[in-house]
């Protein structure tokens, strides 16, 4: 735009130079600039006026303040500018330098110099100048307006990319990914049965004990501490959080996207979440706080698995996959992972394992169970 504005100016004023100045926080401005004697072409420069020697300042200030313009080919005459560094230095024959304004407001200054030839800005020329300069005004500010409008549109499309970002984030610390995906694209989810999923159940030993000595705060303090590095360890063996119960904690293996390595990982997982409670416990005794052990069940086979409700929704598993696993938790002891014959017959080959006989679970039936000791072959 300022290109084309200058150009039109220079054609028709008989300048040799013009140069467009625009106000921004009460200074000025060189926003392009045209000039024939040396081929400059108008630029966008965004230059500050003062000290920059490219034009007379004394007359920029003069039309600034006062919002007059000024037109004078005869310096020596002239004594009110004759000072002026630039025009001792520039010698200019002619030139003019006339206020911009937009409804009343002062916009800027548009300068025009002529080098070689005297009485060049004439009447009609200044008259021409000064229609011109209405219509710069006009065209730079719709062009700021502009300007202004996409700068909004570009900052609302950045604030709602972040608040997407956020509310997809949220989302996928809800539900699994492939689930949260699903339900954005479709907004629903279809429930999915799975032929082989393995369910971790852990449980705090003694907890309602333990949490009679504590206070609110330190209560969900303490459970916050131990899920946060529950959850760790699940991202860490694929496995995927289900949800927390009072103190208890679920997990499973090889949902949403099957897997064949689930009981490996849910068992390697089990050892983990010992060895944090070890290394939990060692803390808390040392600053004289209770102490947790921890019970965990692992149990697998078929469920179902899907999102529930359109409020507060969450990510759940239904199943006697998911029963049996809860059993065996409750059926161990402190500090030990308590296995099925299923998890047993996966992993009795790289783990040692102790047989514990069987129990009747009510709709379940017999429950063969098994302690995991330790990994014999890495």
């Amino acid at each position: 735009l300022i290109t084309k504005l200058l150009d039109v100016v220079v054609e028709n004023a008989g300048a040799q130079m013009a140069v467009l100045m625009l106000e921004a926080d009460g200074k000025l401005f060189i926003e392009g600039r045209l000039d024939h004697t040396t081929d400059l072409s108008a630029t966008l420069e965004h230059l500050d006026i003062s000290g920059s020697q490219l034009l007379p300042e004394s007359i920029i200030a003069y039309v600034q303040r006062t919002n007059n313009y000024v037109v004078t080919d005869s310096f020596e005459e002239n004594t009110k500018f004759h000072t002026d560094n630039y025009i001792a230095t520039q010698k200019p024959e002619s030139l003019v330098a006339l206020p911009i304004i937009n409804q009343g407001k002062f916009v800027g200054v548009l300068y025009l110099e002529n080098r070689v030839s005297k009485n060049v800005f004439t009447t009609d020329r200044i008259n021409l100048l000064q229609v011109l300069s209405s219509q710069i005004a006009v065209s730079v500010e719709n062009a700021r307006l502009y300007r202004n409008l996409e700068k909004k549109v570009e900052e609302r499309t950045l604030e709602l990319a972040q608040e997407k970002k956020k509310s997809d984030e949220l989302l996928a610390n809800i539900l699994p990914g492939a689930v949260a995906e699903e339900l954005k694209e479709y907004g629903e989810t279809t429930p999915r049965h799975f032929d082989a999923v393995t369910v971790v159940f852990a449980d705090f030993v003694g907890f309602t004990r333990a949490a009679q000595n504590l206070s609110a705060q330190e209560l969900v303090s303490t459970l916050d501490d131990c899920f946060r590095e529950f959850d760790l360890i699940a991202d860490q063996h694929r496995l995927e959080k289900i949800k927390t119960i009072g103190d208890s904690y679920m997990c499973a293996g090889g949902l949403p996207v099957p897997n064949t390595t689930h009981t490996w990982d849910a068992v390697e997982a089990a050892f983990a979440m010992i060895e944090s409670m070890k290394k939990f416990n060692e803390r808390h005794q040392a600053e004289g706080k209770p102490v947790l052990d921890v019970r965990i069940g692992i149990h697998t086979g078929p469920l179902v698995a899907g999102v529930v409700g359109t409020k507060k929704f969450a990510y759940d598993i239904w199943g006697n996959t998911v029963n049996k696993a809860s059993r065996l938790e409750s059926n161990g002891a402190p500090g030990k992972i308590n296995v099925s014959e299923e998890v047993y017959q996966v992993i009795k080959d790289k783990y040692a394992c102790t047989q514990r006989g069987s129990i009747e679970a009510k709709n379940l039936g017999q429950i063969n169970m098994y302690f995991v000791n330790h990994k014999i072959i890495d």
